[in-house]
C-alpha cells in the first residue's frame, strides 16, 4: 500500500488559483464588525502590493489561522484569526490571475 501523500498548507487550484490550508481564500470570512472580538480596524485596508506580488510569485507560505464561525442563515463561515493581509492578498492575487 502506497504511503499517504502529505498535504502542504499551501495548495494550488487546477487553474493555479492559490488556496489557503485547503480552503479557498474567498470563503473566508474577515471580520468587519466593530462589536466582533475578532474585530481590527486595519482588516479594511487593503494589502500593500509588494505582499500582493509575493502571493503571486511564491503562494502564502505563512500559515493562516482561522475558526468555525458562527451560524447565519444556515451557513458557517471560517472566520480568520490571523493572517487577514495574507489572505487578502491571496484573493488579490487570484483575481490577478483570472
Amino acid at each position: 500500500m502506497p504511503a499517504a501523500k502529505k498535504l502542504s498548507p499551501i495548495q494550488l487550484t487546477p487553474d493555479q488559483r492559490v488556496v489557503l490550508v485547503r480552503k479557498d481564500p474567498d470563503a473566508l470570512h474577515i471580520v468587519t464588525e466593530t462589536g466582533h472580538p475578532l474585530y481590527q480596524r486595519r482588516a479594511h485596508n487593503d494589502p500593500p502590493a509588494w505582499m500582493v506580488q509575493s502571493a503571486l510569485d511564491n503562494g502564502i507560505i505563512p500559515p493562516i489561522k482561522i475558526r468555525k464561525g458562527p451560524v447565519v442563515a444556515g451557513l458557517q463561515p471560517w472566520d480568520v484569526v490571523v493572517g487577514r493581509m495574507r489572505v487578502k492578498s491571496a484573493r488579490a492575487a487570484n483575481n490577478i490571475r483570472r
